[in-house]
């Protein structure tokens, strides 16, 4: 089919703008839309291959209309246009077809920043996406589209993705023994930063200047781009974005935010385990003379505040 067809060519056309990106960052955008877009195709695939016969690719249309067959009532697609993304979410969801969205997700907002923000691409983030996204495309040949993905995708493209996948595995093996070496004021700081993509080239792998010792006391290094974090502007960086969602909810439902201005550095303090994740302050929640929360850390509530004043006033 066309659209099979064209999914391998995008995918290795992908492939070959990751190759000749390492000497021209202009095929950087290209490589990572190629890439994307040929396992979007995939998908799209997937569902015309559930379509039933005489439904104009019925799954795969974003318009679709019903119409009346010797007295029964089928659907059918209608016009030219085809699913997007969220569409593809919906139906893979009713036809319960299991498939790794977060992977992809990442794959689709790092193609968005290195189209509109990152201003220190290199051919690295190309690899550390394509590496990171081999087992969502390797499983799902294997398991949705029963291929072999050598054979689909072809010697050279095969050949790029396994060695760079086994590379990715080794640097992020080493990625995580050093950090885990370091000493963290939480465990949730310790996870952030792992997690945190760096904001100029959108690479995983910033990793700590120093061996050992507090994890507070050390710079971090993009290996990509080479850009210098300080730890205050790192953890801050990573806390905001792994908590993103988070506070986003708490602020539209009106609820608790899990992020609090810390009373000693102004640092992002995590509230819900009591500690700042800048300097490590442990501050009071609860008023020292009645006991019930308060609205501000380290303060007594506005009851004790206000008969305090009027004590003081007297």
């Amino acid at each position: 089919m066309l659209i099979l067809k064209n999914a391998i060519n995008s995918i290795q056309l992908g492939l070959e703008d990751y190759e000749l990106s390492k000497t021209d960052t202009r095929r950087i955008v290209s490589a990572a839309r190629n890439f994307h877009a040929g396992i979007l195709l995939l998908m799209k695939y997937k569902l015309s291959l559930l379509s039933p016969d005489d439904s104009e690719d019925v799954l795969i249309k974003k318009k679709i209309k019903p119409k009346m067959e010797n007295g029964e009532l089928i659907w059918i697609g209608d016009g030219k246009k085809t699913v997007d993304i969220q569409d593809i979410k919906e139906r893979f969801k009713f036809l319960n077809i299991d498939f790794n969205w977060a992977t992809f997700d990442d794959l689709t907002n790092e193609r968005n920043n290195l189209e509109h923000y990152y201003t220190n691409s290199n051919s690295n983030i190309i690899e550390n996406l394509v590496s990171s996204t081999f087992p969502l495309l390797n499983d799902f040949i294997r398991d949705h589209l029963d291929r072999d993905p050598e054979a689909l995708l072809g010697d050279d493209a095969w050949n790029v993705l396994t060695e760079k996948y086994d590379l990715y595995l080794k640097n992020k093996e080493s990625k995580e023994q050093k950090f885990e070496i370091l000493n963290y004021y939480s465990e949730t700081i310790l996870s952030a930063l792992k997690e945190y993509r760096c904001n100029c080239c959108g690479s995983e792998f910033i990793l700590p200047i120093k061996k050992s010792g507090s994890a507070s006391e050390t710079h971090y290094k993009c290996t990509s781009c080479e850009t210098v974090f300080s730890y205050e502007t790192l953890t801050s960086l990573a806390i905001n974005e792994m908590f993103s969602t988070r506070m986003h909810y708490a602020f539209k439902d009106g609820e608790e935010s899990p992020i609090w201005d810390c009373p000693e550095c102004c640092g992002a303090y995590l509230y819900e385990e009591g500690i700042c994740s800048i300097c490590g302050h442990e501050a009071n929640h609860c008023c020292e003379i009645c006991g019930d929360t308060t609205d501000e850390l380290d303060e007594i509530c506005s009851y004790c505040s206000h008969i305090q004043y009027q004590i003081q006033k007297d």
